[in-house]
């Protein structure tokens, strides 16, 4: 940081400056005491990257600035503008879509995926003059990070190689990105030699997590338990031999809420099938996304109880 200042109108001998960096005409430059950040004006002319990396999305004239925020403050750079001709850049593209085959959102270890980036273009911009070049990369949804955890060609094929979840994303050379997030578990997975699978599906909706470590995830699926419903994917791990089924303390931890827009619950159950078990649920009802309710049903007769 730079705390020289100018002045006018006035002397510096009529100045003093007490416990301070700052210099009167003269430059007082100090090493960086925080993150520096970088904002463009005007993205649709260039955009900054989070090192400062300058890229041109198209013509015209647009103010780069840096800042820092210590004790709160904000502490802002110079400007330095760019002016771009359309002329240097040709034609480039003005956004992207990212579309994946058939629509897939998870796929197996070894499956693949071939993605679509669509270019969008201003009015005029047609032709072989066109820039195209689209740059694809596969993050790792929790880190952010670049993974090896699946592998993409310049044609956007995808092909999953570690379990996990990960995002694609394709990038114009003049800075416009889209990314798809894509599930991937490994086929024939052993979840835990204690958790069976009740009332499977044909197809595998049930994974490690990807995120939480010894967890596990699977996806929303139509119906349930309650009474004449249909349910699919119950996991179920045995009470230990010897438990005291008359008196008996659970502990656990629901967070967040269920989607909106939809009936859904989730929580514990204690179980001996489908149409006989009590639970404790979180659950998306009477529009609230988060109510809680404890539920009994035996012999595919069930009352639920708000709490």
């Amino acid at each position: 940081m730079n705390a020289g200042s100018s002045i006018s109108n006035m002397s510096a001998s009529d100045i003093t400056v007490t416990n301070d960096a700052m210099k009167v005409n003269a430059d007082s430059t100090t090493a960086a005491n925080g993150t520096v950040y970088y904002e463009s004006d005007n993205e649709k002319v260039v955009k900054v990257s989070s090192t400062g990396v300058v890229t041109a999305a198209g013509a015209g004239t647009a103010n780069v600035t840096g800042y820092m925020v210590v004790g709160g403050r904000k502490f802002p750079t110079n400007a330095v503008t760019f002016t771009v001709s359309g002329s240097d850049l040709g034609n480039l593209p003005s956004g992207i879509e990212l579309t994946a085959a058939d629509n897939k959102e998870n796929i197996k270890v070894n499956d693949t995926i071939q993605y679509t980036a669509s270019l969008k273009w201003n009015d005029g911009e047609t032709g072989t003059e066109q820039t195209n070049a689209v740059t694809w990369k596969v993050y790792d949804a929790k880190t952010g990070a670049e993974t090896d955890k699946a592998t993409i060609t310049t044609e956007g094929l995808l092909t999953a190689a570690k379990p996990g979840s990960v995002v694609v994303t394709a990038s114009t050379v003049n800075g416009y990105a889209a990314s798809k997030l894509v599930s991937i578990w490994q086929d024939g997975k052993v979840i835990a030699s204690d958790i069976t699978v009740d009332h499977p599906t044909s197809s595998d909706k049930y994974r490690a997590s990807s995120t939480v470590e010894g967890g596990l995830e699977q996806d929303f699926t139509s119906q349930g338990l309650y009474q004449n419903q249909t349910p699919s994917n119950v996991l179920v791990k045995a009470l230990p031999e010897g438990t005291d089924r008359t008196s008996l303390t659970l502990i656990f931890k629901l967070t967040g809420a269920t989607p909106a827009n939809t009936w859904a619950d989730a929580g514990i159950y204690l179980y001996d099938d489908a149409d006989n078990y009590v639970a404790l649920e979180k659950k998306h009802r009477d529009g609230s996304t988060s109510a809680v309710a404890l539920v009994k049903e035996q012999n595919r007769s069930a009352v639920e109880v708000s709490i």
